[in-house]
């Protein structure tokens, strides 16, 4: 089979199966990406090492809050207010 021959039943492959796939039917998933706590730690302490300033911000920002969300979740515990700045 010839090099042009070859290119040619490939793309009427690719018809073909392209033609199939319209008529299946596909269910929508939906995939949870939300990282772990210790992923998200290591991600914000990354970027304190090697990001940018305001990534370095951000950081400091979203640690500060998982310290919070942390301290309100113990027994006894009242939800922070503030904290440093």
């Amino acid at each position: 089979m010839a090099v042009v021959d070859q290119a040619y039943f490939h793309c009427n492959q690719c018809k073909e199966f392209k033609s199939d796939i319209r008529s299946v039917r596909v269910e929508k998933q939906t995939v949870d990406l939300t990282p772990s706590w210790s992923t998200a730690i290591e991600i914000c302490l990354r970027v304190l090492q090697d990001g940018t300033p305001a990534g370095k911000a951000m950081a400091r920002h979203e640690l500060m809050t998982i310290a919070e969300h942390l301290d309100a979740a113990l027994p006894g515990n009242a939800p922070a207010v503030g904290g440093l700045k």
